[in-house]
């Protein structure tokens, strides 16, 4: 999440207070008010709330992550979509902050189908996947006479169920700018963690890369990413999750742990 952060605190820190609790991050515009950090002392703690009714007075924005905050993948969590309203109800701002490898848009544009309403969020979304777009644009997609390739580890496309298939990996290298899919590593610029079920080679041909994650085994990963160490690739990761609990209650092993 250090693109999103990054993005947050231009213009942001200095105006207003940041606490973090588990799953979200709370915003105040109120000055005085303080809080402490489990970064920032040994002796540092949480305190625990049952409920955001305890906190939705002391608030005046709201950051809330989405995979395991306000929905799965599938389906809403439990009491998700009415506490979002609750909060718009009682005038709170809200912005999604999030570790997804899809463009922002498109992040949003998936919330209704969990019935959230997209025009509760007023501040929009940051996504792990937006911010890395910007960066591949500003250092390999915009070169004057040529682009760059990329080597890409992406979601599997195959099957239109997959709930962690955010966006067509095509749809998002054309966002990166002057970018194209590297075949090989010998004609590749850079490594790309969009996503880490295949390894895509353009035009809808895949290599599988599991049973990575599934089990988190490297077997089907450590050839090709010895081949890009050895060639001296550097990588850019837009998810950089490194484990997260799958909808159907298993674990899911993701491109940060890469």
């Amino acid at each position: 999440m250090t693109a999103c952060n990054h993005s947050l605190r231009r213009g942001v820190l200095g105006q207003i207070q940041i606490a973090a609790l588990y799953g979200l991050i709370l915003l105040s515009g109120r000055r005085g008010m303080r809080f402490t950090s489990a970064f920032a002392s040994k002796t540092a703690t949480f305190t625990t709330h049952k409920s955001f009714a305890e906190l939705i007075d002391r608030y005046d924005a709201f950051i809330l992550d989405q995979f395991g905050v306000i929905h799965n993948g599938v389906n809403a969590l439990d009491g998700a979509v009415n506490c979002v309203e609750q909060l718009c109800k009682a005038g709170k701002s809200l912005i999604i902050l999030s570790n997804t490898s899809a463009p922002a848009k498109t992040a949003l544009a998936k919330l209704p189908k969990y019935g959230f309403d997209v025009k509760m969020f007023v501040g929009g979304a940051v996504t792990s996947g937006e911010e890395a777009s910007h960066y591949i644009r500003k250092t390999y997609g915009s070169k004057a006479h040529s682009s760059s390739k990329a080597i890409m580890f992406t979601w599997d496309q195959r099957d239109d169920k997959n709930p962690r298939l955010t966006v067509l990996p095509e749809e998002f290298i054309a966002q990166c700018g002057k970018v194209e899919i590297a075949r090989t590593v010998k004609e590749a610029d850079f490594l790309l963690f969009h996503g880490c079920e295949v390894w895509y080679q353009g035009d809808g041909q895949v290599v599988s890369l599991n049973p990575y994650i599934e089990e988190g085994s490297f077997e089907s990963v450590d050839p090709l990413l010895e081949e890009c160490l050895s060639a001296n690739l550097p990588a850019v990761c837009a998810n950089p999750d490194n484990i997260v609990r799958s909808p159907t209650g298993g674990i899911a092993h993701m491109p940060g742990k890469v």
